[in-house]
């Protein structure tokens, strides 16, 4: 859960979902985060497994509803590139185009700041991947991303 919490550059006890002066409330990275868990919520926990790789700096949970898998990404710090890629087959799924929802942050120190302060570095972008012989294919781009897979 720690990604969900942070807020660098903050004091370590002060955990803010919104910051706010009487003008403006830019949001932490703990407020989008939380909307893009809740947005993209399972009704129950869905088996997982990994293959070619150990756990860290890539961590993952996944959910499912009827209809619907949600694979919930975070890379910390891994390489990253295409030939990195983390390769996604959901067992039984016949879909062919799923949504990936990114969320990155610049660097390891990058903070949502009031417009004084140089702004809001977060910014969500939603793309649609196609399988390829039924395995979709998320390459991180760089350290510090959380993406949402919803096939």
């Amino acid at each position: 859960f720690g990604v969900s919490y942070e807020d660098c550059d903050e004091e370590p006890c002060t955990i803010a979902v919104l910051k706010h002066t009487m003008n403006e409330i830019p949001k932490t990275n703990s407020f989008y985060v939380r909307k893009l868990f809740d947005q993209n919520l399972g009704s129950k926990t869905a088996p997982i497994s990994a293959t070619g790789g150990d756990v860290g700096p890539v961590y993952w949970s996944a959910t499912k509803t009827t209809c619907e898998s949600f694979l919930k990404l975070v890379n910390y710090n891994s390489e990253s590139g295409s030939d990195k890629a983390v390769k996604v087959t959901v067992k039984d799924s016949k879909a062919t185009i799923a949504t990936l929802t990114v969320l990155p942050a610049p660097s390891s120190s990058s903070v949502n700041n009031f417009s004084s302060g140089g702004g809001e570095t977060r910014s969500i972008t939603t793309i649609l991947p196609k399988a390829e012989n039924g395995v979709f294919s998320m390459a991180f781009s760089k350290s510090y991303k959380i993406v949402i897979l919803k096939i």
